[in-house]
């Protein structure tokens, strides 16, 4: 009976492995996030690490499985890729090919479980996303944007950060891992939504009638004899908060030229924050709208929902609100970097806001219905200009490479912020040499400032002219490739440009350009990529690539950042996305000779995690010093997390005379090694004959 018992077991144990081996075995795939209602932080790291933001997974059950260490899995989610922990997730699901999995009624089946996806209908592209329902997991239509260029009708798209779009969910993995979007749908016109990258500090030129109107449009019910009695139980008093409501059935209506007054007095856009509103509210009829005065959900945390903000009128919110809105989420020094739109979770105000990972989202399609039913006055008011250093990766969240904000239109002037985030935005209010003149987002009333051109990778919304009388553009100003051939047919140069995508080139930006050197036999040699007639990065590839496959055979590059007078300031050199080497140059280096000009470079080893090992100062072909760090240091911080160095000292004839241990908590030298004769860097670690301790 035994026997039988356990054979049954380890049938029914095989048979729950076969069903779940996904969990333990995915390449590419799907992580589905818990159910519970939990808030759950992503990190930098698989291990410790800071925390880039955080999400509800009730809000957001789906995710891109990218890879898993340790206790953390590492997926991408509403634009932010980072890592999240185990008790985050329920389970993964691998597939081998999307296409495989059959399609059901209203959405897209994958082993019985929807999945968030986009889908291109009648000149409109619908975005589905998954959540929680009162039973189980569930689907709803999140709203509605414009067609991306080269999006097709009827199709459904797949996308974790609503910017690059895939028809098959594997090769949306497959770029996702190697940081690149090249075999999306749209690589060359990436897609930003008016509406998600404006800034807050902007002004809406919808009437309050019109925010009435639409808000009596999303209700059915308006009762002047509606009354509800709750109670509450608030741990922040601690008391139980009991209050009758007595009006209508939305706490909001009728109290739009209120909103519009407190937002206009703090320089906000009241169209976006009556976009926030009505989300956090249920259109003005949650709880809290009724009987707190609260319809923005504000200090209702996930731990503690029932304490919530208490106003003693909706005015009096309104004003409060807009007063903390303007020191706050509209100001790039409160975010840290993060930009001022709604954003999502990589960028904006979503990054700190609301654990819901698609807030941004669903705000922005409340104003988009909002604007559309005012005849669309706010599209395209505004020039946006998209932010990013060229030298990150797609989906990097957080880098020491700052988008550096200007007093002036110099970079030897102050600098007064900085955006560190991939895709913040900035409204651009005009040109000025190599700098768009921008406004100052740090405060109200705080007038103008610049960033670089070359920090700004694509432009939306109003044409950019250098006239004052601008005219609305009413298509995105897009981002285009062209290239130019030699005599043999050869491609030397892919030009990248900001343009209306019309026929007409005149107002065409060039952004930057690739140049590409050959061989005798027609394979690339190598590659310079040249914006404002710098190159700031050179590509080396596999022997033998061709034009046609030279994306995806790079073998490592060079990055140059140059000082304000155009000389090279440092370089770097990357291979399997690792920084390997670190140059430094001659003063007054220009990229003509920089070759022969290298005063001292670094060179890093790294362990098989892609954490350093250590590093070296190489000097006249000398190594001059060691350097060893803290556990687990990557190279964007290997600058603070130094343990100790060796510092070696040369003969004549370039074999070690002695080497000396430097502490860095100790702040002096600990250690003095004298070697055998004749020694060399290498082999120093066995011919050591003396020690010193000092």
């Amino acid at each position: 009976m035994k026997k039988s018992f356990s054979l049954l077991f380890v049938l029914f144990f095989l048979f729950i492995i076969s069903q779940t081996s996904n969990v333990f075995a995915t390449t590419n795939g799907m992580v589905m996030l818990s159910p519970s209602n939990k808030t759950c932080n992503i990190y930098t790291k698989y291990t410790k690490g800071e925390v880039i933001t955080y999400i509800n997974p009730a809000f957001g059950r789906d995710a891109a499985y990218l890879d898993k260490k340790g206790s953390r899995y590492k997926i991408m989610i509403s634009g932010v890729t980072g890592w999240i922990d185990k008790s985050c997730v329920s389970y993964t699901i691998s597939y081998n090919n999307m296409d495989n999995y059959p399609y059901k009624t209203g959405g897209v089946e994958l082993n019985g479980k929807d999945v968030s996806r986009y889908q291109v209908v009648n000149n409109k592209m619908y975005f589905v996303s998954t959540y929680v329902g009162e039973y189980a997991y569930t689907t709803g239509t999140s709203g509605y944007t414009d067609v991306p260029t080269g999006l097709k009708n009827k199709t459904i798209y797949y996308s974790y950060d609503g910017i690059y779009f895939y028809t098959n969910y594997n090769t949306m993995i497959n770029d996702y891992k190697a940081n690149t979007r090249i075999h999306s749908a749209n690589y060359k016109y990436p897609y930003y939504d008016y509406y998600i990258y404006l800034p807050l500090r902007t002004t809406s030129s919808i009437s309050a009638t019109t925010f009435d109107k639409f808000l009596l449009s999303k209700n059915s019910k308006y009762d002047d004899n509606f009354t509800q009695t709750m109670s509450f139980l608030r741990t922040i008093d601690p008391k139980t908060y009991t209050h009758t409501y007595k009006g209508k059935y939305s706490a909001i209506y009728g109290k739009a030229s209120s909103f519009k007054t407190s937002t206009s007095k703090y320089q906000l856009n009241s169209g976006l924050l009556y976009g926030i509103m009505l989300n956090e509210s249920g259109n003005g009829t949650s709880n809290f709208s009724r009987h707190y005065n609260n319809p923005f959900g504000w200090g209702a945390v996930d731990s503690e929902p029932n304490n919530a903000t208490i106003w003693s009128s909706m005015t009096s919110a309104f004003d409060k609100y807009s007063a903390t809105m303007a020191t706050s989420y509209a100001s790039v020094y409160y975010q840290g970097g993060n930009g001022t739109n709604l954003g999502n979770k990589q960028s904006g105000a979503s990054t700190k806001y609301a654990s819901d990972p698609y807030w941004g989202y669903k705000n922005a399609y409340n104003y988009r219905l909002l604007d559309e039913k005012s005849g669309k006055v706010d599209k395209n008011k505004y020039t946006i200009g998209i932010l990013g250093t060229n030298k990150r990766a797609v989906d990097d969240t957080l880098s020491n490479e700052y988008v550096y904000v200007y007093q002036s239109a110099s970079v030897t002037s102050k600098k007064i912020a900085y955006y560190e985030r991939n895709n913040a935005s900035v409204i651009i209010q005009g040109v000025s040499g190599s700098f768009y003149k921008i406004q100052n987002d740090t405060g109200t009333n705080k007038g103008s400032a610049y960033v670089l051109k070359s920090n700004v990778k694509a432009i939306i919304g109003k044409k950019l002219t250098t006239s004052s009388s601008n005219t609305t553009n009413t298509s995105t100003i897009k981002t285009a490739t062209t290239t130019v051939k030699d005599s043999s047919g050869n491609v030397v140069e892919e030009k990248i440009w900001n343009t209306k995508n019309t026929t007409s080139t005149s107002d065409d930006v060039l952004l930057y350009s690739y140049k590409f050197y050959y061989n005798a036999n027609k394979t690339i040699k190598y590659a310079t990529k040249v914006e404002n007639s710098l190159v700031v990065r050179e590509y080396y590839y596999q022997t033998g690539t061709t034009y046609g496959s030279h994306g995806s055979k790079i073998i490592y590059y060079y990055n140059f950042t140059y000082n304000s007078n155009k000389t090279i300031k440092e370089a770097t050199k990357i291979e399997n996305n690792l920084v390997v080497r670190e140059y430094y140059y001659k003063s007054g280096t220009t990229y003509a000779n920089h070759g022969s000009k290298i005063v001292f470079y670094y060179s890093f080893i790294y362990n098989s995690n892609k954490t350093i090992k250590y590093a070296t100062k190489v000097e006249n072909n000398l190594v001059l010093s060691e350097f060893h760090y803290q556990s687990g240091t990557t190279y964007a911080n290997h600058g603070s997390k130094l343990v100790y160095r060796y510092d070696f000292f040369y003969n004549s004839d370039k074999t070690i005379k002695y080497a000396q241990k430097y502490e860095y908590s100790k702040k002096k030298v600990t250690m003095k090694y004298y070697y055998q004769t004749g020694t060399k860097y290498g082999n120093q670690g066995s011919k050591i004959i003396k020690t010193i301790k000092c």
